[in-house]
């Protein structure tokens, strides 16, 4: 059928503009597709023309790859991986394959990226979790990458966290997760030899948010051993775990304090302590936070997470929950007393905008505290009275919440 001709049945000249008009939309389709691959194209010549002269036929062997891929797309990561691959074409001179000879097998970015990195740099299996130190432009663990990539062993790696042996660096490297610190701490704990319920509280302690300096690190590690032996002691057969963050929160203040104070046992070891005396004393030091008197005029400034309030069920099942941030220590101070944990003692964290505390109420009664990691907009912690882990209500409840504010939840904060 043609499709200039003009057709007298109607029928006919119907499916000849039926077919003209998809002809049509076909070539604008054809049009966009060859501009959006110019474009990026044209990005990526640009990119690579930052490139040491010494690097440029490296960059334009980049670039035959970067033209197969959406690894320049506009999307919000796309920024950090052009740094990432001005790392690549930098050091050319480790490269293992030639990019060009490269092949996407998926049209995801992400996925595309990690491919790439694997197949110009990488002679053996490298792990996830260490793909976002390209992203970060994080030099020393981009030389773990490296070192993993051509088969070395995680041990011999500089700048590590904590001292690592051949049995913990096995443990590391085949522990789930897609963060370092998660990683980390996961095999770290698995290591010592904790149970899967210990492990999942210790994870879900300060301890597996993030690394420190030396002699907290040092003092970590303490603990999980600690723990670990009064497990296999049988010193935990009648003891609630949930009372590990606790613990830790204590022992922690008594030997290093907080920005506002100076701690109590500097010297504090785990030699020659048992459970029972622990968890005794950390009973009295909450009491003792929940019956405190004195002024505390700390406050700051909320981080830019809203408060919410909404409606969940109908008619006689109704109820209105609120989530409201605490700003102040006295409201730190109510909330520990009000709930029996110490989150009184967070106030430090909350100043130094490490953290932000939020109170959850159902029907103006207090249901549970959320502790949020502000930086990464994450949920770290999540408690009802007495430090009880909350239930299936209060986690969708809590997911209501994250939906409206764009927050996530570590793996270790919730139940299921």
């Amino acid at each position: 059928m043609g499709s200039k001709k003009i057709y007298r049945n109607a029928s006919l000249e119907a499916k000849r503009l039926r077919d003209v008009r998809a002809r049509k939309a076909d070539l604008r389709l054809k049009d966009r597709r060859y501009a959006e691959r110019r474009a990026l194209v044209m990005r990526g010549e640009k990119l690579l023309a930052s490139l040491p002269k010494a690097s440029r036929r490296f960059g334009d062997a980049l670039l035959v790859a970067l033209e197969k891929s959406k690894l320049m797309g506009n999307d919000r990561e796309a920024q950090q991986r052009s740094k990432a691959i001005i790392a690549l074409g930098r050091m050319h001179e480790k490269w293992v394959r030639k990019p060009e000879r490269w092949e996407p097998s998926t049209y995801n970015a992400e996925r595309q990226f990690a491919d790439l990195l694997r197949f110009v740099l990488a002679k053996w299996p490298v792990p996830k979790w260490l793909d976002q130190a390209w992203l970060d432009g994080d030099k020393v663990r981009i030389k773990w990458w490296l070192l993993i990539a051509r088969g070395g062993n995680l041990r011999h790696a500089q700048g590590l966290p904590f001292p690592v042996n051949r049995k913990l660096a096995h443990a590391i490297m085949h522990a789930p997760g897609d963060e370092v610190v998660e990683v980390f701490r996961y095999g770290q704990i698995t290591y010592a030899g904790a149970s899967a319920g210990l492990r999942s509280e210790l994870m879900g302690s300060v301890i597996g948010r993030r690394f420190e300096e030396a002699a907290r690190e040092s003092f970590y590690d303490e603990l999980i051993r600690f723990f670990v032996t009064a497990e296999r002691d049988g010193q935990m057969a009648l003891f609630d775990l949930e009372q590990v963050g606790p613990i830790i929160d204590y022992l922690l203040f008594q030997k290093f304090g907080t920005g506002e104070t100076a701690p109590e046992q500097p010297g504090l070891s785990m030699k020659k302590r048992t459970l029972e005396g622990v968890l005794r004393q950390t009973q009295a030091w909450h009491d003792a936070l929940r019956e405190a008197r004195r002024p505390q005029n700390l406050r700051w400034e909320p981080a830019k997470i809203d408060d919410v309030e909404f409606d969940e069920g109908v008619e006689a099942n109704k109820v209105t929950v609120t989530v409201v941030q605490l700003t102040t220590a006295l409201e730190l101070i109510a909330e520990g007393r009000a709930m029996s944990h110490c989150v009184g003692s967070y106030a430090h964290w909350c100043a130094d905008s490490r953290y932000a505390v939020f109170s959850v109420a159902v029907d103006d009664e207090r249901r549970m505290t959320v502790c949020v990691n502000v930086a990464e907009r994450q949920i770290v912690e999540a408690r009802l009275r007495a430090n009880r882990m909350p239930n299936a209500t209060d986690v969708r409840r809590l997911r209501v919440w994250m939906a409206k504010t764009n927050l996530t939840a570590s793996k270790w904060a919730l139940p299921g």
